[in-house]
């Protein structure tokens, strides 16, 4: 109960702005994907008009270097776990097979 009364305290304090009224007419579509990891449209639906069309690329700017070596990084270290996975697998199965010998 005490935190419901908190909760509302807290309401209560923040400033009072005027209800934002959208204009629902105006549509963001978002497409992400693997080659082009993401694409903002805004579209006017009433006019049937894109207003804004940008790839990440456009959206990032400058900071855009920041996102490829990320990417760069997370394939090398993908490849590099794929690359421990199958040696550790095939030291387990020398391990296994020089086992099933001795026996």
């Amino acid at each position: 109960m005490e935190k419901l009364f908190l909760c509302d305290r807290w309401l209560e304090s923040l400033p009072k702005f005027p209800i934002y009224q959208g204009q629902s007419h105006i549509l963001v579509g978002v497409s992400l994907g693997l080659e082009k990891l993401a694409t903002v449209a805004v579209v006017d639906a009433i006019a049937d008009k894109v207003l804004v069309y940008q790839s990440i690329h456009q959206l990032l700017g400058k900071n855009y270097n920041l996102l490829n070596r990320q990417h760069r990084q997370k394939q090398f270290l993908s490849h590099q776990r794929h690359k421990a996975q199958k040696h550790e697998a095939n030291s387990h199965l020398i391990r296994l097979m020089t086992t099933i010998c001795l026996l």
